[in-house]
């Protein structure tokens, strides 16, 4: 939370390895350096202005959240049954 201006969102887009020119450091994650290419596989990061949103459906929206929000080993069908709430 802070004003506009502030350096929220650039702040995750160098956590996320969504910007990496001109960041110099060291990122870590529990207690170790980060490997952007795991934790790529590992997280996710949608910002805020993300220019997908006015030509998604409420489906497709669903259909997102399922993938972010549902454990990995779901399978397809289970994910889009919650979907569909059968």
């Amino acid at each position: 939370m802070g004003p506009s201006g502030a350096g929220k969102s650039t702040l995750f887009d160098v956590l996320s390895g969504f910007r990496v020119t001109g960041v110099d450091g060291t990122i870590f994650v529990n207690g170790h350096v980060r490997d952007l290419n795991s934790f790529r596989k590992y997280t996710a990061y949608i910002t805020q202005e993300d220019r997908l949103e006015p030509l998604l459906t409420v489906l497709e929206y669903m259909k997102i959240a399922a993938d972010l929000k549902l454990p990995a080993d779901t399978l397809q069908n289970k994910k889009e049954a919650t979907v569909r709430l059968e």
